[in-house]
Order: C-alpha cells, then sequence, then structure tokens
C-alpha cells in the first residue's frame, strides 16, 4: 500500500509540477508579449490581465497540491521544536485533519462551480474573450487532490499516533 501511495504521490508531484511551470512559463511569456508590444509598437497584447489572472489561479492551487505532497507548509518552529515525541505526532495529525477539512470545503465550493462552468462554455470577459472553464476544472480538480493527499496523510499521523507503523506494522 505504501509503494501504491508513493507512486501516486510521485505522479501528482510531477504532474502539479509541469503544470504549474507551464502556467508560470505561460504568465511571464504573455507578461513579456505585453511589455514589449506596449513600449515597441505601442500596442499592449490584449487580454493580458485576464489570461495572467486565470493562469495564476492555476499556479496557486496546483502549488496547493505540490505543497500538501511535500508536507512543506509554513510551521511555527519555535512551538513544534519543543514538542516532544507524542504532541507532535499529535500536532501533525491535527494540524493535517485541519488542512484536509479546509481543502474538501475549498473542493465542495469549486466543482459546482466548474460543471456550471463548463456546461455554459464560459468565457472570460474583457479585452480577449477565452474558455475559463479549463482552468476553473484545474483549480478544483487540485483542491481536491489535495484534499486526497491531506486526508491520506492525516489519516497515516493519526495510525502513527494511536496504533502501529503503516509500514512496519509495529506498535509506535
Amino acid at each position: 500500500m505504501s509503494a501504491a501511495l508513493a507512486w501516486l504521490g510521485t505522479g501528482l508531484w510531477w504532474l502539479s509540477a509541469a503544470t504549474g511551470w507551464a502556467a508560470l512559463a505561460f504568465m511571464t511569456i504573455v507578461g513579456a508579449a505585453d511589455v514589449l508590444g506596449t513600449a515597441l509598437f505601442s500596442k499592449p497584447l490584449q487580454g493580458t490581465f485576464e489570461m495572467s489572472a486565470q493562469a495564476l489561479a492555476a499556479v496557486i492551487f496546483l502549488g496547493v497540491l505540490h505543497t500538501q505532497i511535500n508536507q512543506s507548509h509554513i510551521v511555527v518552529d519555535i512551538f513544534i521544536e519543543r514538542l516532544t515525541a507524542w504532541p507532535a505526532r499529535l500536532s501533525k495529525a491535527v494540524a493535517l485533519s485541519a488542512t484536509a477539512l479546509a481543502l474538501g470545503l475549498i473542493a465542495v465550493q469549486t466543482w459546482p462551480q466548474f460543471t456550471a462552468s463548463y456546461a455554459i462554455s464560459e468565457q472570460a470577459s474583457g479585452a480577449l474573450n477565452f474558455p475559463i472553464w479549463p482552468i476553473k476544472g484545474l483549480v478544483s480538480i487540485g483542491a481536491l487532490s489535495a484534499m486526497a493527499v491531506a486526508a491520506v496523510q492525516a489519516v497515516i499521523a493519526w495510525i502513527r499516533l494511536f496504533g502501529s507503523s503503516p509500514e512496519t506494522g509495529e506498535p509506535t
């Protein structure tokens, strides 16, 4: 089971990283084209703001997935480092459970927005019309995936707190 979770986590890590980097590269290219178009030809690129805003949403939620897989959220080290073994494991289990709950609430809110947007083929309003349902889908899938990763991590943390190690089966 641990090998399957590790494989899935690695796959999600690479997918979120590649998609996030692609969105960042897109934002960079669009921003540079806008600046160059304005400076050299006095013609800004149409829709730069709208496209960058949509790409930024994808970067943020795919970044949340990437961060959750790595468990690299910001922590208050001065507090965590002073905890002994059992309270540290309890703190981790509670934090991961709260993270899973928060991400679940985000996923519950974003999925209906994505499906409604897809159903009407929603377009960005502004200087350039382009479909925004794919971005809403990435945001929703990113939140849902991050919630699933956090939930699995929380279950493992609770097992380690009260039961045996999922890897070895030995008591903690």
